[in-house]
């Protein structure tokens, strides 16, 4: 299971904004950031362990609108792969804590 040391109300609108871009551009980095044509640098838990964070989160918000759901959750993503990024170690956020971000 996943879990973020960071609050819901720890960050503003602006900074949200901005760690998604950021996160973006961690998960799907361009061939020159890269090297890899494109693929991240490091691995992420899986979208299932992802997955289970952000329903502890939103619990039944958005039951009904699968589509904006899948738009938060893309956005929850992203901002933990900036995060993560930010920190050098993905495995903080995990609670098996397994320690820095594997490269693939």
């Amino acid at each position: 299971m996943v879990t973020s040391p960071y609050r819901v109300g720890d960050i503003s609108g602006a900074q949200a904004a901005a760690l998604i871009l950021e996160g973006e551009d961690v998960l799907r980095p361009s061939k020159g950031a890269s090297g890899q044509d494109g693929k991240p640098k490091y691995q992420l838990p899986s979208d299932a362990e992802l997955q289970q964070e952000f329903q502890s989160y939103v619990g039944v918000a958005y039951a009904g609108a699968a589509q904006a759901q899948d738009t938060a959750y893309q956005s929850f993503k992203a901002i933990y792969a900036a995060m993560g990024h930010r920190e050098g170690d993905f495995g903080k956020a995990l609670s098996s804590g397994t320690g820095a971000p594997k490269r693939r």
